[in-house]
């Protein structure tokens, strides 16, 4: 016949154990506030952008744009520009995340390396009000806010990029026209 484990029984096991309980609950907390004096601390950064749509920005489309706040689409493209390897390079070259995360230059893993590292401290995420959130952490504050605001930065530049070439095609067509007609 089993006997079934009660909730007195653990209470006299307890009582019974208690030296060792103690022994190990104190052991363990003691080494618990070790290592976390010895992990380094991270400070995360964070940046919400909200995508725009680039029509309403666009002077040929001003009766056609609706809102200048972007659709899911708009949110995706970001979304992609964050996580694109452009921007991963151009940070790890600018802030020379190789050295700073102590990779050996000769090892052949070295790009992989400082790429997975960038990686596992850069995120993205779309929030519940159709954002982007970008987040950085290192263990400097200045470094992490400096790199994120540098990561919109560089997205804002990609992101507007069309926009500013159609722009400029236009732009230098109607200097075209202009210097045509007031040549002659």
């Amino acid at each position: 016949m089993k006997k079934d484990f009660t909730f007195l029984d653990a209470i006299r096991l307890v009582i019974k154990n208690k030296k060792l309980f103690i022994i190990v609950g104190s052991s363990v907390f003691i080494i618990s506030i070790i290592i976390s004096l010895l992990l380094p601390v991270y400070y995360k950064s964070t940046c919400i952008l909200y995508p725009f749509n680039p029509e309403a920005y666009d002077p040929r489309n001003v009766d056609k744009a609706t809102t200048p706040y972007g659709s899911s689409f708009d949110g995706d493209r970001i979304m992609a520009l964050a996580e694109s390897r452009d921007i991963q390079r151009y940070i790890i070259n600018k802030y020379n995340l190789v050295d700073r995360y102590a990779i050996d230059k000769s090892d052949v893993m070295a790009d992989i390396q400082v790429r997975e590292q960038f990686i596992g401290n850069l995120k993205i995420i779309e929030n519940e009000y159709s954002a982007i959130e970008i987040s950085f952490m290192d263990k400097n504050p200045d470094t992490s806010a400096i790199i994120v605001n540098d990561i919109v930065s560089k997205i804002d530049d990609l992101n507007k990029k069309p926009l500013v070439e159609i722009s400029q095609k236009i732009f230098e067509s109607y200097e075209k026209v202009i210097a045509e007609k007031y040549k002659g």
